[in-house]
């Protein structure tokens, strides 16, 4: 009898150093805020995949060449009007991505899921909004820029 083993070896999947995201879901639910008034926590999920694996910033990450890449998620709130998204100016639309781990070996390649919760803290400001983002690695990659779908705030 002759038996053939066979190994075959796989290249890894390239990814390009340049983060790139793409939305899952926003969910939108009610609660009580630290004040006991009535609020709103939007939970944006999405996911994302970084060639080189250099995304996140530790603690202390506030010095040249972070001091100018304080936060490395941007977002920006669009409120629907009249059948049309327009920009709603927010105080610190942004976050910090903490530092994920690299990668040990060849292939640094890290990708995942990101949760950020949004606190809205006047639940009967807006009737439809929408959210777009983008992240930022630390070699200062700029992801594409994606979108939630239409979120239904209030009636």
């Amino acid at each position: 009898m002759l038996v053939f083993f066979g190994v075959a070896c796989r290249k890894p999947v390239k990814y390009s150093d340049i983060p790139e995201i793409k939305f899952k879901s926003f969910y939108l639910r009610d609660t009580i805020d630290a004040l006991g008034d009535n609020a709103k926590v939007g939970t944006l999920l999405f996911y994302f995949v970084d060639g080189d694996g250099d995304i996140g910033l530790r603690q202390g990450d506030t010095f040249p060449p972070y001091d100018t890449l304080r936060y490395n998620l941007f977002t920006e709130l669009y409120e629907k009007k009249d059948s049309v998204f327009e920009k709603i100016h927010i105080v610190n639309p942004n976050y910090r991505i903490p530092y994920l781990d690299e990668q040990q070996g060849q292939n640094k390649t890290i990708k995942g899921d990101i949760k950020v919760d949004f606190t809205f803290t006047d639940p009967d400001k807006y009737k439809t909004i929408k959210y777009k983002f983008y992240i930022m690695d630390r070699a200062f990659h700029k992801s594409n820029v994606d979108s939630t779908y239409e979120i239904k705030y209030s009636d």
